[in-house]
């Protein structure tokens, strides 16, 4: 069990379990609702103010204590009919309140159903209620659901991947995108993807399929497997059309099963307007990919603007990657200009970008992609990424990480969910948890995510897993901002938190900095907002004020910190408090003392 000591690595404590840091860059890149701390300024002042403090629990910047809910053929409510070998959740996504009745709804893909013949594959429409089981259900095959006879062919693993597009159309009817890699269209298995307009009952009314039979301006070879990996982009380049990102795993650009990324600019009937490809050498591409690397994997998504530049970026898989190992897997985060060419990549794997992890051979790190926003509040979009053969536990349990990034692309801070860390996600051996992820969005109304996961490889015809990222609140809004200025810095002194108000995590660590050196400071904290000028400053928090004693040197670094562990004045979930630092500053004149900005936090279980 390691504790504060020396240098901080800022990406990963190790208290026995992964847990999550925030951070902020420079003051222009503080949200106004949120408060993060300069990762240089905050290096070196815990440095030296967190020496020998002796964390005894993990802190996390999003609480990971939402809960699980797995739906398979006999849990979750699920009623429809699951065959062994079906891979029911080999794809997942949210699709919006399908029906109407004010609850979310799920669609998820089971590739190898045998409705009108081998491995044809399905998509389940999932009517959920409120506590995440199933209350109905619909199917979408070659047998149920509207679908034109014989679309699917035998092989065709249709469902393999799914994305919703949304209302392209204006009628009120979301689009639901299906992928069928093994579509013998032109080629055998070039792939194909079809976009399926739906209805509140969950049926077909409308289809439009893109493959080498039409509706695709470039072609596809023999093995491509377009349609493996899919995810929807939005509008790119703001041309009024979205994009929907298609990889083709298997194609041979550059060398054998290298893969490629397909860019399908929609026109509102379906149709592809446009179509851009990036692959090695390939659509500004200048990365330089192994043989079978594999690259979009089996997802793709736009993760949001990464690097500050106006421009959406994305993220793409190589699961195959070896970086550190065979199959320890990868992923690429794309800088892309407005026309949508890629302009600058960083490779995220068991050697580059900052990942901690550790991957181990064959995890297939980077198999799947979800986005996730900006979850740590940083202003930089973050990243859920599968590793579904993580030995975590039991062999090929699976795992997945929650990364938030660094304007550059790489890892900032990272948690691994696995059946040790996460509540009810008691994972059996070959579940391959993590085989497929989406986004299915805020099921509770409460602020939380839900992400649905693949999982149930081993075990029977499949499952999924709804996991909530419980949005507890932890550091909810910064008051009395900006600070008044002081005799060090124009911009006063900055108040920061590492951490999140869980009772359960029990720490949070407290921060200032800008303060005048050689003096000293003190933390307090109350009741709500006031923000009455007092001495050359303002007092933020409202009566009853408690003072976090001891007083604290700023020294030569102009900084303070400490450890806060709310059990100990026993606040309870629900409640908030507002933190502030008051300090000493003679040179200044007037009263001759000041009070940073302040920030209030949300403590939850």
């Amino acid at each position: 069990m390691a504790r504060l000591s020396g240098m901080i690595d800022f990406r990963r404590l190790e208290f026995g379990s992964p847990f999550r840091v925030v951070f902020f860059q420079s003051r222009a890149d503080w949200p106004q609702h949120f408060f993060t701390a300069s990762m240089k300024s905050f290096a070196s002042l815990f440095a030296v103010s967190l020496l020998g403090l002796g964390l005894s629990a993990p802190l996390t910047a999003q609480c990971l204590f939402g809960g699980a809910q797995r739906i398979d053929a006999t849990v979750g409510g699920f009623g429809g009919l699951l065959e062994n070998g079906d891979r029911f959740g080999r794809s997942v996504v949210g699709i919006g309140d399908l029906d109407g009745d004010g609850v979310l709804d799920v669609a998820v893909g089971a590739r190898s159903d045998d409705d009108g013949g081998t491995d044809c594959g399905a998509v389940w429409i999932l009517f959920m209620n409120p506590d995440k089981t199933v209350r109905d259900e619909a199917k979408i095959s070659n047998l149920f659901g509207n679908l034109p006879p014989g679309l699917v062919g035998a092989g065709d693993w249709f469902g393999y991947t799914l994305a919703l597009v949304g209302d392209m159309d204006g009628d009120g009817m979301p689009t639901l995108a299906v992928g069928a890699p093994n579509d013998d269209d032109g080629a055998g298995n070039a792939g194909a993807v079809y976009l399926f307009e739906l209805t509140p009952a969950g049926s077909v009314a409308s289809t439009v399929k893109i493959s080498n039979a039409g509706n695709l301006p470039g072609s596809l070879s023999v093995g491509d497997s377009f349609g493996m990996g899919m995810g929807f982009l939005g509008d790119l380049d703001g041309d009024g059309q979205p994009e929907l990102g298609v990889a083709a795993p298997l194609a041979d650009n550059g060398g054998t099963n290298r893969g490629r990324l397909h860019l399908l600019s929609l026109a509102a009937d379906g149709t592809v307007a446009q179509e851009r490809r990036i692959a090695q050498g390939v659509g500004g591409f200048t990365g330089v990919f192994d043989n079978n690397d594999q690259f979009g994997g089996r997802a793709v998504c736009a993760l949001g603007d990464v690097n500050g530049d106006g421009t959406i970026d994305l993220a793409a898989g190589t699961f195959r990657d070896d970086d550190g190992g065979p199959d320890r897997g990868a992923f690429y985060v794309l800088f892309l200009n407005s026309s949508l060419n890629v302009i600058g990549h960083q490779k995220i794997s068991n050697n580059e970008g900052g990942l901690v992890g550790p991957l181990e051979d064959g995890d297939l790190f980077g198999m799947t992609l979800a986005p996730l926003g900006d979850i740590n509040y940083d202003g930089v979009p973050d990243v859920a990424v599968g590793n579904n053969l993580d030995d975590v536990g039991l062999v090929d349990a699976g795992s997945m990480f929650l990364l938030s990034l660094t304007p550059q692309g790489t890892v900032l801070t990272e948690v691994r969910i696995d059946r040790n860390n996460f509540p009810g996600l008691n994972l059996p051996g070959g579940d391959r948890f993590g085989r497929a992820m989406g986004v299915v969005g805020d099921m509770n109304g409460d602020g939380s995510l839900t992400l649905g996961v693949g999982a149930g490889a081993g075990q029977g015809g499949g499952a999924i897993y709804l996991i909530t990222l419980d949005a507890c609140g932890c550091i909810t809004t910064r008051h009395c901002s900006p600070p008044a200025a002081n005799s060090v810095s124009a911009g006063g002194a900055i108040f920061g938190v590492i951490g999140t108000g869980s009772i359960i995590q029990d720490a949070i660590v407290l921060g200032t900095n800008d303060l005048p050196t050689g003096q000293f400071a003190l933390f307090f904290m109350g009741s709500g907002v006031q923000a009455v000028a007092v001495g050359n400053g303002v007092l933020c928090p409202g009566a009853p004020l408690l003072r976090l004693l001891p007083a604290l040197p700023t020294g030569s670094v102009g900084g303070v910190g400490r450890v806060f562990h709310p059990s100990s004045l026993g606040l309870q979930p629900g409640e908030t408090r507002v933190f502030q630092c008051w300090y000493r500053d003679p040179a200044a004149g007037g009263a001759m003392f000041n009070f940073s900005d302040a920030v209030e936090v949300r403590f939850c279980r």
